[in-house]
């Protein structure tokens, strides 16, 4: 009886943990998405600059270097966040965690040698929800949010 008691709380031990995971994932996600939507702003913020200067005839100045570095400050972050997701996702219950260093805080402005993103990963389509505009990955069969099927 001690046997089915022992399984019934592993049962439940490894039930708690895969739903830490997955909150874990989705947080970590939600962060990462956070930032994409950071990176579409400068990425506006940077179409508006160069069109302005565009069109009144101006010399591309040092103001889009400042954009660009904090679009690949962004990009750094982004890759973090998905490092971070894909350690949780390859956790396994049972084993310890690996302790995480917290996410580095963001910044207004990238370092002046921050690197600009490169020019394959501005080039990304994003897929959204129908329904609600979710970002989605690609893959998913529905929206995380509102349960659309894609």
């Amino acid at each position: 009886m001690s046997d089915f008691f022992g399984k019934l709380k592993s049962g439940a031990n490894k039930v708690a943990f895969e739903a830490d995971k997955l909150a874990r994932t989705n947080r970590a996600q939600g962060e990462a998405d956070k930032l994409k939507s950071q990176i579409n702003s400068q990425f506006a913020k940077l179409g508006e600059t160069v069109y302005q200067k565009f069109s009144n005839q101006e010399a591309i100045d040092p103001s889009l270097v400042e954009v660009c570095q904090a679009l690949a400050q962004l990009h750094q972050q982004v890759a973090l966040k998905n490092e971070e997701i894909a350690k949780i996702k390859a956790e396994t219950f049972g084993a310890t965690p690996a302790a995480s260093a917290p996410a580095p805080a963001p910044t207004a402005a990238a370092p002046a040698a921050a690197p600009a993103a490169p020019a394959s990963q501005t080039q990304v389509e994003v897929k959204r929800c129908t329904n609600c505009g979710r970002e989605v990955q690609p893959g998913e069969k529905f929206c995380k949010d509102c349960g659309t099927k894609l």
